[in-house]
């Protein structure tokens, strides 16, 4: 299953309340989910066909848009590059 990987600056309460935040409104389709990347504590979205990478990346972006307009402490997560 394809990664959308997440830029998270440091794994803390904050944005673990993030995380969990972003969790929560995440339609169906998209799941997050974190563990060890080779060797590095990552975070990341799967997705499922039909969506790509582009259409994943979208809703991930506007999704932390929304939480951050609603006064979420994003803690400088955002979609990696």
């Amino acid at each position: 299953m394809p990664r959308l990987y997440l830029d998270v600056p440091q794994f803390n309460a904050i944005t673990q309340k993030t995380l969990q935040e972003l969790r929560e409104r995440l339609p169906d389709h998209l799941w997050l989910d974190n563990g060890d990347v080779d060797g590095t504590y990552r975070a990341w979205v799967s997705y499922e066909p039909p969506f790509d990478e582009t259409t994943a990346r979208t809703g991930v972006g506007e999704i932390l848009g929304s939480l951050k307009q609603d006064g979420v402490d994003l803690a400088g997560i955002a979609v990696a590059e």
